[in-house]
Order: structure tokens, then C-alpha cells, then sequence
């Protein structure tokens, strides 16, 4: 059935649609937008949510390390998603990204295999720092935090 809608609207593209009622090309591409609109929200639903569970385990134990800053929240997790998206320290692995959580910040990789809490209190920050695996790259991880504190 996908194919018989996708090879339709192909053709209603081309200049061959003459006498085709313009309600059934809009109809055709309206759906094909919608249905790229509802895959991408369904991928980022999946990929948030596996996230948001690693997270939530991995919290659930102790941090490898936990710091204090006298650096505001915002300024540190704005540093610490800037060094770990640096090529030249962590190859291929540079995605991080910064969301708000809980009167703080969480800068985390894919699928949270590193992230960093980084929380304020007082006039600075508590910086709890993750990592779901252990070795080389989570020592680089933690090294690239402490330059931003």
C-alpha cells in the first residue's frame, strides 16, 4: 500500500498530471509530508526515551565523581558540551547535548553513556559527573569537565 501512494504521488509530481484533481495531489502530498513528520517525531521519541532511562539507572547508583565550582550551572554545562564535542580529544564520539533538568543542566552523549548533572548551589555549582562505561574515553570525559570548573 506505501508503494502504490508513493509511486502515485512520484508520477502526480511529473508533468503527466494533467486531468488528476488538484484535491487528490494535495491529498497525496500532504500525506507524504505528514507521514516524514510522524517518523521523525517517532525516532526522536525512541532515542529520548532510551536516554532519559540510562540516565535515570545510572542515577540511581553513585556518581564516579562529584565536584564543586564557583562557576553559575549554565556557564559550566555551556563549557563542559563544548569540550566533549572536541574532534581532536574524542575521534568520532563528539555528539553532547545540554537539556535543563531538575533547577539544573544534564550535558550528555548518545544513548547517556557519559553525562554530567551540574547543579547550583549557594553561589556556584555541584557537578556530578556519569559514565556507564569505564576506561579511557570516560577518564578523557572526566579530565575535559574539570578544565570547565
Amino acid at each position: 500500500m506505501i508503494e502504490r501512494w508513493q509511486l502515485a504521488s512520484a508520477q502526480l509530481r511529473s508533468d503527466d498530471a494533467e486531468g488528476v484533481p488538484q484535491c487528490y495531489i494535495r491529498a497525496l502530498t500532504g500525506m507524504e509530508t505528514t507521514m516524514r513528520i510522524i517518523a521523525a517525531a517517532l525516532g526522536l521519541c525512541v532515542l529520548t526515551g532510551c536516554t532519559g532511562i540510562n540516565m535515570k539507572q545510572a542515577r540511581s547508583g553513585a556518581p564516579v565523581q562529584s565536584v564543586t565550582s564557583q562557576k553559575p550551572a549554565q556557564k559550566i554545562a555551556q563549557c563542559v558540551q563544548f569540550s566533549w564535542q572536541d574532534e581532536a580529544m574524542f575521534g568520532v564520539m563528539t555528539d553532547a547535548s545540554t537539556e535543563a533538568s531538575d533547577g539544573g543542566y544534564t550535558v550528555f552523549t548518545p544513548a547517556a553513556t557519559y553525562f554530567a548533572d551540574i547543579r547550583p548551589r549557594g553561589a556556584g555549582s555541584v557537578v556530578s559527573f556519569y559514565a556507564r562505561e569505564q576506561g579511557e574515553v570516560a577518564t578523557r570525559r572526566l579530565a575535559s569537565l574539570a578544565t570547565c570548573l
